[in-house]
């Protein structure tokens, strides 16, 4: 339903900061992000 779409686009959404994050900063921050 609605829930599970809210559910998946919000999981969506921290992937794309992940990558981000990534790009901006490097992987050591990204793997702190991953861990947190």
């Amino acid at each position: 339903g609605n829930l599970e779409l809210s559910i998946q686009h919000l999981a969506f959404a921290e992937q794309v900061l992940l990558v981000k994050v990534v790009l901006e900063n490097g992987y050591t921050t990204t793997k702190k992000l991953i861990f947190k």
